[in-house]
């Protein structure tokens, strides 16, 4: 786990708001070269306006995080998050022409700002689909096992459900030796009892992570 700005992150969605930084980058980059091609090089723009387009990207990123965009719960459906988006934006528009009216020389370009948040829009949902997609998957989740078939076991399988950042993948569910044999799962996840060939079992179920107590 990360902690920033007084939460605890996961890796997986670590790699979820760099990777749309470097989306939002990308896009306003992309739209600063297309207006700008006939007159300087991509090289050059690159050498001479990282810095610019680098605050448009804290600022749009920023912005999405005080929308609570970047909360642990996913907005509640598409219109909220069209909604969330358009806010984001405008909070965006607002505090970079605070910014650009004090700091004439980071302005980079009231055309390129409209093309980049057209493109900016097109990149955010496109990869928080795709990240959507891969949390119902559990694509990159760590796979694991929990100690313990009892009241605590679900608490914390309720939990891992219930909250997307946790990327866990639990794959057995781990029962004391002595304990009641008549519960085959617990949640649909498959109970074993006895703790004697833990490791075993783990190197099986190629999980990386064991959760829980007995």
């Amino acid at each position: 786990m990360i902690h920033l700005f007084r939460q605890y992150f996961s890796i997986r969605k670590a790699v979820f708001i760099f990777g749309e930084a470097v989306l939002i980058y990308c896009a306003v980059t992309l739209a600063s070269y297309a207006l700008m091609r006939d007159e300087v090089s991509f090289a050059f723009l690159l050498e001479s306006a990282w810095w610019k387009i680098l605050l448009v990207t804290l600022v749009a990123q920023l912005s999405l995080y005080f929308e609570d965009l970047y909360e642990v719960q996913p907005v509640g459906d598409i219109i909220d998050l069209a909604t969330r988006l358009v806010q984001s934006i405008g909070i965006t528009s607002i505090a970079l022409a605070v910014i650009y009216f004090l700091w004439p020389d980071a302005m980079i370009g009231r055309w390129i700002f409209f093309i980049s948040i057209v493109l900016v829009l097109l990149f955010i949902v496109s990869w928080r689909f795709l990240y959507a997609y891969a949390v119902r998957k559990k694509l990159f989740a760590e796979k694991t096992l929990i100690l313990g078939d009892g009241e605590l076991a679900g608490d914390l399988l309720e939990e891992i459900r219930s909250r997307r950042d946790i990327s866990y993948d639990v794959r057995v569910v781990i029962g004391q030796e002595n304990g009641d044999h008549s519960q085959t799962q617990l949640q649909g996840i498959p109970i074993r009892y006895g703790f004697d060939n833990l490791c075993d079992l783990a190197e099986a179920e190629d999980v990386s992570s064991i959760i829980g107590r007995p």
